[in-house]
């Protein structure tokens, strides 16, 4: 993404602070937001992982993960400071939980078991190739596998700041990655999810 593409994803959630914490992390409502953190954990069993959550926001899927796995190391990664600084007061008594201000775009970023991203990657570029460069990015940091979703193409063509993509495309650059691509599409109407493994 270029800066000034940054410029306006940044804009855009600064618009919503005021608003209610789903709204303002660009989710429709909470069951849309639970639905996809819901279907990022049929990953698998996480318990014991170091897992990073890219675009982390609030740092609401750390809690989701809570409910099924026990002792996951969590990162939470999010360029948005008002967000960061609101997941560290919300987890701020979780062990093993940790919060960091940067742009996992132009950040080299640790290596860990898993890495997840939900609904992180749907913002509009003019690079063609943006969305690809960066999972190969992401797919070094992961040790065992990543699981993100993406809206759908045909559901956001005309959005000024969202956009979505097509699912057999990413399903073909994902298969150059690893041959252990799933999809799941049951949740959502305009999402959908990927689930690599090494």
């Amino acid at each position: 993404m270029e800066a000034i593409e940054k410029a306006v994803v940044m804009k855009y959630h600064q618009d919503r602070l005021g608003d209610d914490r789903v709204h303002a992390l660009a989710y429709k409502d909470i069951r849309s937001q639970q639905s996809r953190m819901q279907a990022l954990l049929r990953w698998g069993n996480l318990s014991g992982l170091t897992v990073m959550d890219l675009g982390c926001g609030y740092g609401d899927f750390k809690a989701v993960l809570d409910t099924c796995n026990r002792n996951v190391c969590y990162l939470g990664v999010d360029f948005m400071l008002p967000f960061i600084r609101q997941a560290r007061l919300n987890h701020k008594n979780d062990a093993h939980t940790h919060f960091v201000h940067a742009d996992f775009h132009s950040t080299k970023l640790p290596a860990v078991d898993v890495v997840f991203a939900c609904g992180s990657f749907n913002y509009r570029s003019q690079n063609q190739v943006y969305l690809f460069n960066l999972l190969q990015k992401l797919w070094q940091s992961a040790g065992k596998g990543m699981a993100f979703n993406l809206l759908q193409k045909q559901a956001y063509m005309h959005d000024s700041v969202l956009c979505g993509y097509d699912l057999e495309d990413i399903v073909f650059f994902c298969s150059t990655l690893t041959p252990k691509v799933s999809v799941d599409r049951s949740y959502l109407d305009d999402d959908f999810t990927i689930l690599m493994y090494r």
